[in-house]
């Protein structure tokens, strides 16, 4: 009985697995296109984040869309070009987006050629031909996508450059492949030649690019944003010199190489009789004022130095592994340089001139301990630094300014 009871009982089955056809992954595709157009014109608008090329990212999503959704008709007769644009698109975007300084030609003459390739089955071109020239340029395209995301992210570790040009690297081998297959038909896998549309697995593949290919370009705006987030940290905004804090931080890591007998210069400048333009052009020239000092500057520094705006119409340069001499001589130059440069504010011109004061650090002799990491009492030390160099500028104003006056070194007299 109880044999009978147990043999009985309702047995559970497992629901069935759900199989995913090549319609059904389509439409997952133009979902998530849909999605990615809303994500690019988000970017595009109410932040202002990249705008050129995420309205051309917006673009590419869009070309792509109808050929994605439409059945048998003219849209799936034109999905060859759509992807040709589609790719077009995105390679623009990415040199917009990496600020690459280079020529679009080559990107428009490969969508010009490929668009040639594609329309020459109207006037007699075998389809294969035509289709095999199109997936080239395509690939062409592809190629020189993940090119230039490779040069624009540099500064990206080696892996993280890997994840974000593989998708395109697959793309590429992908339409090489079927283009060669077009062309040989008789010796390639029959995967190669069927209509990616209509193969699930090539659609799953496309849906796992296109996910990859729009993560990555996602990751880069922001990467965008963080990198101007950064910089507004460490830029005054209206010179666009390092600010009082960059300037302190650097003089704290200059100290910390001052203990391995490194020494470091540090000049303050200060305009002279700037109230004046103030009160007598008003406040936007003396904007311009500073502008056209803070161009002095750059012209006239190194690579490594770090010209700051430090407050009002005061300025500083830092000068790394520079003696006193070679501080002297860019000091000289410097106030040369702008005695002598012509400004002028709607037809008046105006004489501007600065004092300085220069200060020169104390390198400790080097040591083959362990230099301890930048910390507040090097920090303390820097601001010293700034002090005397501060107390230089102003010795130069009390006597007659349009000079550089030096701060006192141990057992000699300023100036």
């Amino acid at each position: 009985m109880g044999t009978h009871q147990a043999n009985a009982s309702p047995a559970f089955h497992l629901p069935p697995m759900i199989e995913l056809d090549s319609s059904t992954l389509l439409l997952v595709n133009a979902l998530f296109g849909v999605l990615a157009v809303g994500v690019w014109l988000v970017l595009a608008f109410p932040f202002r984040i990249a705008r050129r090329a995420c309205l051309l990212l917006a673009m590419a999503q869009t070309v792509m869309l109808p050929t994605l959704v439409a059945g048998p008709g003219p849209f799936r007769e034109l999905s060859g070009i759509c992807l040709l644009v589609a790719l077009g698109l995105l390679s623009l975007s990415l040199r917009q987006l990496l600020r690459l300084r280079q020529q679009r030609l080559d990107l428009l003459g490969l969508l010009a050629l490929g668009l040639l390739a594609d329309l020459a089955r109207l006037s007699g071109l075998p389809a294969p031909i035509s289709m095999a020239l199109t997936a080239l340029c395509m690939a062409a395209l592809a190629l020189l996508a993940g090119r230039d995301l490779l040069l624009g992210s540099l500064g990206l570790d080696g892996w993280l450059r890997g994840g974000l040009v593989a998708p395109y690297a697959a793309m590429t081998t992908y339409l090489m492949l079927r283009a060669i297959a077009l062309m040989e038909p008789e010796q390639a896998p029959q995967w190669l030649l069927q209509d990616p549309r209509q193969h699930a697995g090539l659609a799953a593949a496309w849906l796992v690019l296109a996910m990859a290919i729009s993560g990555g370009l996602v990751a880069l705006v922001l990467s965008r944003l963080i990198q101007r987030i950064e910089a507004l940290t460490r830029h005054d905004p209206l010179t666009g010199l390092f600010n009082r804090r960059e300037l302190r931080e650097q003089l704290a890591r200059q100290q910390a190489r001052a203990q391995r007998g490194h020494v470091h210069a540090l000049l303050m400048l200060d305009l002279d009789h700037f109230k004046r333009i103030n009160d007598e052009l008003g406040h936007a020239a003396g904007d311009a004022a500073l502008c056209h000092v803070a161009r002095l500057l750059r012209a006239a520094v190194r690579e490594q130095d770090c010209p700051a705006r430090y407050g009002g119409e005061e300025f500083a340069l830092l000068l790394p592994d520079t003696t006193l001499a070679g501080a002297m001589v860019l000091a000289e130059r410097l106030r040369e340089a702008l005695a002598t440069s012509v400004w002028s504010w709607h037809g008046r011109h105006w004489s501007l001139t600065a004092s300085f004061g220069l200060a020169l650090s104390s390198a400790a002799p080097p040591s083959r301990g362990r230099v301890p990491p930048a910390s507040a009492s090097e920090l303390l030390v820097g601001e010293a630094l700034v002090d005397a160099a501060d107390r230089a500028m102003y010795m130069a104003k009390s006597k007659g300014r349009n000079q550089v006056c030096l701060a006192p070194l141990p057992g000699s007299a300023p100036c």
